[in-house]
């Protein structure tokens, strides 16, 4: 991929935790791009390091115990984990903007709807006080709500989920930022509200040359607004491609149990689901080798052992023993 087309290049991120038990390794050697104008899904089950990979790159991970150990982000030119603190600031909410999972915890309860979104504006120089409150009714608008006098007078306990997530997503595109992170921003929310929302972000995305790195545990999402998909596991990306790709030729072992235990996605609906056996390794205390290897059911002798690259296959990548030969022939 061309560097004109790339937009936020990650390499070899670190970010664990340190604790009197021992060091969890949140995020081990994450590498990624995003491209202008597209969407990056991160997946994985909770605890797989999808959201600390978020919060890295805004440097909002808490330290103590946290620490991005190592790594790099590149953005404009720079890399984000170097910024000072007045550069750092200009970046979030203005070049990079967060969606939360939870609306109610990211929104402060003591100020309205409208004052939280016309603050970002002010902070940032996007408005003055005079023409501030018209801004934040016509971006409330934009984010489909249809009484934006009301929304902007109320206090987050006052609206509905869906309706807080809608003034979230006012609030996170309010300086017209490039890069969009939606941690999980469906979770909550009932299947009518839930798509509705992604429609929402789909539709900004394409209206306003945003780029999004969405975070969710749910395929069924992923199929509906990304272009790329990551899928995180223990803290690794164990598998890396199109969303075509993804659906159509799954490699990882992980992925395609993901599949399996989901309805309508590999299996007709009236066949029974197939649970992933095990649970998520703690951090703390992970596999010698492949993190996976305790519940996969294609583990070789090796994989306890011994963990395996991200191995390239055309435009696949794929960090499983499987597809050593396969990598070694399609890149002689």
């Amino acid at each position: 991929m061309a560097s004109s087309e790339v937009l936020l290049r990650v390499k070899q991120l670190k970010t664990f935790f340190f604790s009197e038990f021992g060091t969890l390794k949140a995020v081990d050697n994450v590498s990624f791009v995003l491209p202008k104008q597209k969407v990056l899904a991160l997946v994985g089950e909770s605890g797989c390091g999808k959201s600390v990979t978020a919060l890295s790159l805004l440097r909002l991970i808490p330290s103590p115990p946290g620490k991005i150990v190592s790594g790099e982000a590149w953005f404009e030119g720079l890399d984000i984990f170097v910024l000072s603190e007045s550069q750092l600031n200009n970046l979030r909410g203005n070049k990079i903007s967060m969606v939360f999972q939870d609306p109610m915890t990211a929104l402060n309860p003591v100020f309205t709807i409208g004052d939280q979104i016309a603050e970002v504006l002010l902070k940032h120089g996007k408005a003055n006080k005079r023409q501030v409150k018209t801004c934040v009714l016509e971006l409330l608008e934009q984010v489909g709500i249809s009484s934006p006098e009301r929304v902007y007078e109320s206090y987050p306990h006052q609206l509905s989920g869906g309706m807080r997530q809608r003034a979230l997503i006012a609030m996170a595109i309010s300086c017209r930022p490039q890069i969009l992170i939606a941690d999980e921003p469906t979770t909550a929310l009932d299947v009518t509200i839930q798509a509705l929302i992604l429609h929402l972000l789909k539709e900004l995305q394409e209206r306003t040359g945003l780029s999004i790195i969405f975070i969710t545990h749910d395929l069924r999402v992923v199929a509906e607004i990304a272009d790329e998909v990551a899928v995180m596991y223990a803290g690794k990306i164990v598998e890396h491609t199109s969303v075509k790709g993804i659906f159509d030729n799954p490699l990882h072992p992980y992925t395609k149990a993901l599949m399996d235990s989901i309805p309508g996605i590999t299996q007709a609906s009236s066949k029974k689901l197939k649970a992933i056996p095990g649970s998520v390794p703690s951090l703390i205390d992970l596999p010698r080798g492949c993190a996976f290897s305790p519940r996969c059911s294609y583990a070789l002798k090796r994989c306890p052992f011994e963990g395996p690259p991200l191995f390239q296959l055309l435009d696949h990548e794929v960090r499983c023993w499987l597809y050593e030969k396969d990598a070694l022939a399609s890149n002689p």
